[in-house]
């Protein structure tokens, strides 16, 4: 199914948003993959969709170093229920907290649990690639769009 650029964002602001727990796949410090999970917000404005995270420098997470290190990383929406997933692509930023804390906090009611931890760090996700895939029955044609940036 071909949708313009605007449908294609609000399909998968739309999904993200019903299914925010999300895989996080990025590189070790020692080149070994490795995936997290995380909720996931999409930060407001207008354009392609942006994502927001939170993570903590403490031991024994690892992410943040990683992240500090590679900047890419892969993020992977699912919905065993519908069969669908919407799959990124793109670079994280590491942000202030306030702005992004506050949203999460306002999207989980856990994240205080996170957020206000000493040693919370706050990312942004800047998507170059998006991925959407309906799979339904099982049956072809699957429902399937990507877009690049």
């Amino acid at each position: 199914m071909s949708r313009s650029q605007e449908e294609f964002f609000r399909l998968v602001v739309a999904f993200i948003r019903q299914n925010s727990l999300a895989v996080l796949s990025y590189m070790q410090n020692d080149d070994q993959p490795s995936g997290a999970c995380a909720d996931f917000v999409v930060l407001p404005g207008s354009g392609r969709p942006r994502l927001g995270f939170s993570t903590s420098v403490k031991p024994p997470y690892r992410k943040v170093p990683a992240l500090r290190r590679n900047p890419k990383v892969a993020v992977t929406f699912f919905s065993g229920v519908q069969n669908k997933t919407v799959q990124c692509q793109g670079i994280v930023r590491e942000v202030g907290e306030s702005e992004l804390r506050t949203q999460l906090e306002e999207t989980f009611e856990e994240a205080r649990f996170f957020t206000r931890k000493a040693g919370a760090v706050f990312f942004e996700v800047d998507l170059t690639w998006i991925r959407y895939a309906d799979y339904g029955n099982n049956e072809e044609p699957f429902d399937l769009q990507e877009i690049s940036f």
